[in-house]
């Protein structure tokens, strides 16, 4: 995890399911924990903040984790979010899938997911598109047709049209 990484954890404090943000914060120390108390604390924070990811349980005060993940994809289609939900069911989990969550974790409420958590949160920031992928989505739309033929370790491309010139050098 790169140091300085933000995560906005968002949780119903009543809950008990829910991990514990202290321990989330001491399970990384390069990661800062911020929380909110529901939706509306959620995407004030993310109105007026920035975060690299978003965790949020299932349950929340007068919503549920899944309309805040709709809510944030109709700002910001990017920002990793993760689900957590200590009961979870073939349902919700269609549903957060259906509203393009990052990744989705069914935790267990014997036992603390902490550790998970925090791996889990790992991986989506590390996944994150490198110079290169980006570079080539942006050859993908500065193309139209265009033959390709890339290395297996992508050192090496070769393409039939002149706008890779543009995007390359």
């Amino acid at each position: 995890m790169r140091r300085g990484t933000r995560t906005l954890y968002v949780y119903a404090p009543d809950d008990s399911t829910a991990p514990d943000d202290g321990e989330l914060a001491r399970g990384a120390e390069e990661m800062t924990v911020v929380t909110a108390h529901g939706v509306a604390d959620a995407l004030n924070r993310l109105a007026t903040d920035t975060f690299d990811c978003v965790l949020s349980t299932y349950r929340l005060p007068n919503s549920d984790g899944v309309t805040l993940l709709s809510r944030i994809r109709e700002s910001d289609a990017d920002l990793p979010v993760i689900l957590y939900t200590a009961r979870g069911s073939e349902r919700i989990a269609s549903e957060a899938i259906a509203a393009d969550v990052t990744d989705y974790i069914r935790g267990d409420t014997a036992a603390t997911q902490t550790d998970l958590i925090i791996d889990r949160i790992q991986d989506v920031l590390d996944y994150r598109p490198t110079d290169t992928a980006a570079r080539l989505n942006e050859l993908t739309e500065a193309t139209k047709p265009a033959l390709w033929i890339v290395a297996a370790d992508w050192t090496e491309m070769f393409s039939m049209a002149g706008a890779h010139t543009a995007v390359w050098g």
